[in-house]
């Protein structure tokens, strides 16, 4: 459901507006977060051309020099001047994407499966960012097959967080000048409520990780072939997580936890982490499996974690950037079924929560 801006722009988890900052000898002026034009994109899905406003983010404070190409995909009929409000999906792409043509990334099927959904379909009008990691790269500076890993300073990516503060800067109101010049859109129209995260291989990593980051900011996350960090169970378990992997996956290994390794590996090793009762056999409490295949296994949106398994053979890692092709289970509607609470009523929650825990300190007085 779509919603009517109320709130001013960039409301709730948004940044102050960038400004210049005074620094070094002299007062010489260091910049702050840029947001630089570059040429739009159109490339084909389905009978489809989904529409890409294309730019590079750089924030001095955040990476140096470095810097971030993207590419973002407009809602169905978008109106700048409007009041309405979309989701966003952020998307993360696998390692074979990586480059500085900010094309590659825009043609993988996840990326144009949403923006492709976002520009036809109503129920799925939103908004799609997609940034690109240069050449040699990763979202998360870990082994991809070493498994479940320590979320730390050491492991947190420049892009990674080029790429937080990213999305920071395109739900800052204070930016909108910049961003209806560059991309085309205001930081109002952006639900905040309903931020999705989506990756595949490298972007699976990617994923897992900056929901830990930004722990509780995503409504929901997907993640094919990928893993996640083992330090930061609790910090997961704030969202909705759907994850995707092969039987047997030559490049990101998938296995549960046993006598000689603990964590196990992938999806299955995250997944075991935060639920010890979990295997690849069967449903458990917290764990829900689904049949990627048989579109009459669809889970249904109150699910809070889910796992998809492909068949080995014939799938692999390949899995990893098609599997938005191959599954026919409906991943979308649940994922646009995920909502956070409306800021206020989380306000409202939090207050009610304490005034219940003064009241009981009272009676045990």
């Amino acid at each position: 459901m779509l919603k009517t801006a109320s709130r001013a722009p960039g409301r709730w988890r948004a940044l102050l507006p960038a400004v210049l900052l005074l620094a070094g000898a002299g007062g010489a002026r260091a910049i702050g977060p840029t947001l630089t034009a570059t040429t739009d994109y159109d490339n084909s899905s389905g009978g489809t051309a989904p529409h890409w406003e294309k730019a590079d983010y750089a924030d001095p404070g955040v990476s140096g020099s470095d810097d971030i190409p993207l590419g973002l995909a407009l809602p169905k009929d978008y109106d700048v001047n409007g009041s309405t409000q979309y989701p966003l999906v952020l998307y993360l792409h696998g390692a074979a994407a990586r480059g500085n043509d900010d094309n590659s990334q825009l043609n993988r099927a996840t990326a144009k499966h949403f923006a492709a959904a976002a520009q036809t379909t109503g129920a799925y009008n939103c908004f799609v960012l997609a940034p690109q990691v240069p050449s040699g790269d990763q979202w998360v500076d870990t082994s991809w097959g070493a498994g479940p890993y320590d979320q730390t300073a050491g492991t947190h990516a420049t892009h990674m967080k080029l790429t937080e503060s990213l999305l920071d800067y395109v739900t800052n109101g204070g930016h909108d000048a910049t961003l209806e010049s560059v991309l085309k859109m205001h930081a109002g129209h952006v639900d905040q409520t309903r931020l999705y995260v989506v990756g595949d291989s490298m972007g699976a990593y990617g994923t897992w990780d900056i929901v830990a980051w930004q722990a509780g900011r995503f409504a929901a996350a997907m993640a094919g072939a990928g893993s996640g960090p083992k330090n930061k169970l609790t910090e997961l378990s704030q969202t909705p997580f759907w994850a995707m992997h092969a039987e047997d996956d030559g490049t990101v290994p998938n296995d549960l936890p046993d006598g000689g390794d603990p964590d196990g590996d992938g999806s299955l090793g995250m997944l075991a982490l935060m639920d010890p009762t979990f295997d690849n056999t069967s449903s458990t409490s917290k764990v829900t499996l689904d049949d990627p295949i048989s579109t009459a296994d669809d889970p249904s949106a109150a699910k809070t974690l889910i796992y998809s398994e492909f068949e080995s053979p014939p799938y692999g890692h390949g899995i990893a950037p098609s599997w938005t092709n191959d599954m026919n289970s409906d991943f979308t509607s649940w994922l646009f079924a995920q909502q956070l609470p409306e800021p206020g009523a989380l306000a409202l929650l939090m207050a009610g929560g304490l005034m219940a825990l003064l009241r009981g300190r009272r009676r045990a007085h």
